[in-house]
């Protein structure tokens, strides 16, 4: 059997093919980033959702069908992604059924929100899952390619950036959707920003064929399924670091509750006008573009795991500013201002320190592993906010998310070990390696 490439040669190829590889991922996730921003989970979608007669509970499902979908599948997919020489062909195979259903979605709106709003909200609920769990299908394959063409050191500053010209790209696709839900009937109006969600993904697709990626011999045993599930838990009796670290995020999850009834809040308890959902927008992803790039390169000087830290409190304090903002309406913006940079050190760091805790070649197991554990109270946060909220109001549920969150921030700072101390390694200087211009 070939033996497997070192860290270090790895490292070399990824150097050599950075720009190239960073300006294809960039697009490509930039496009993704535009395409969701059409159509969020976390305004849009919520909204369109209450037009067409969700219940709270059920506006809960959308933000959780989405985490969940790509959370749950990775799983299974996993040991077999670990043993491709190339996970690029994968990817592309199979991303593909990822960006149909948002168009099907435009479609079932179009045609069926004014005589049959029921059936509308199955089929967009439906679309809406086939996508997260295509998604998740995928998801394994994109962090086996991230850890062969990103160097370890730059990994914040890398995500950092590409979340940064996402967001920025999110910022008009924002504006888009402010001028489209006030400027055309409904439902032509959600619809457009359904098709037009769709077809930033089908641009951003084309940026695959940029990537470059090395072909290098794996030194991987194929099991079972039921062999391969059956190590999972090992890992975590093993690995006491890991454990504590997903047993702190579990936490977390549950704190974010209330963000998918921000935007519905706002337009029935505070009485805003329709077309500020598309404000909501610019304003979360305005902080997310704005706080990346800070927290790419704290991450890279001194470890993920306080960028995650600050990412859960910046989550207790948007509902904080949701629960007073029936006081002061503006603070709602501030509450989504909070999402945005909660959503920022996610996408620098949720899954990055994830990449360090896992022995080499083992990432794809490590994420998926996480994103099965991870997808209970994901799933659950949600359901149980609509359901505080319709029993209680929205307000109690606010406080429970802020007090949930607070706890999970307890736990990141007294529980949690950041995987560069447990190797005593020093913080990375601007020297380490090469920087992303």
């Amino acid at each position: 059997m070939a033996q497997s490439p070192s860290q270090a040669e790895i490292d070399r190829f990824a150097r050599q093919n950075l720009r190239r590889n960073f300006v294809a991922l960039a697009g490509l996730f930039g496009m993704f980033q535009a395409g969701l921003s059409f159509a969020s989970f976390t305004t849009v979608l919520p909204a369109l959702a209450g037009r067409l007669g969700a219940s709270n509970a059920l506006i809960g499902l959308i933000p959780a069908i989405h985490m969940v979908g790509w959370s749950l599948p990775g799983v299974l997919v996993a040991n077999h992604v670990e043993g491709l020489n190339r996970k690029l062909p994968y990817v592309t195979r199979y991303t593909v059924f990822e960006r149909l259903p948002l168009a099907l979605g435009a479609v079932a709106i179009l045609l069926l929100a004014t005589n049959n709003p029921g059936l509308a909200l199955v089929l967009l609920i439906l679309s809406l899952a086939s996508m997260s769990l295509v998604g998740g299908v995928v998801l394994p394959g994109w962090f086996g390619i991230i850890t062969k063409i990103v160097p370890v050191n730059i990994r914040g500053r890398f995500f950092a950036w590409s979340n940064t010209i996402g967001a920025g790209l999110g910022l008009l696709a924002s504006a888009g959707v402010g001028f489209l839900i006030n400027g055309l009937p409904y439902p032509i109006n959600y619809a457009a920003c359904l098709a037009i969600g769709a077809a930033c993904l089908w641009v951003g697709f084309a940026f695959l064929f940029r990537i470059r990626e090395p072909d290098l011999s794996i030194d991987h045993v194929s099991v079972s399924l039921g062999e391969y599930l059956g190590r999972l838990p090992k890992i975590l009796r093993r690995d006491n670091e890991l454990s504590r670290f997903l047993a702190a995020r579990w936490v977390a999850s549950l704190g974010t509750m209330g963000v998918g009834f921000y935007a519905v809040y706002a337009l029935s308890d505070l009485r805003l006008a329709e077309w500020q959902v598309g404000a909501f927008n610019f304003a979360l992803l305005a902080t997310q573009m704005a706080s990346s790039v800070a927290f790419g390169t704290l991450a890279d000087r001194f470890g993920h795991k306080i960028v995650v830290t600050a990412g859960t409190g910046s989550m207790a304090f948007a509902s904080l500013a949701a629960v007073l903002s029936s006081e002061a309406w503006w603070l709602i913006y501030l509450a989504f201002v909070a999402v945005g940079a909660s959503y920022a050190t996610i996408g620098v760091s949720a899954f990055s320190i994830l990449l360090e805790y896992a022995p080499a070649g083992q990432q794809p197991t490590y994420t998926s592993l996480a994103g099965l554990l991870l997808a209970p109270p994901t799933f659950a946060a949600p359901i149980i906010g609509g359901l505080i909220a319709d029993a209680v109001g929205y307000t109690a549920m606010f406080w429970m998310s802020v007090v949930i969150s607070l706890l999970a921030v307890f736990l990141f700072v007294f529980l949690v070990h950041d995987p560069r101390d447990l190797r005593g390694e020093p913080p990375f200087g601007q020297g380490d390696g090469p920087v992303i211009e």
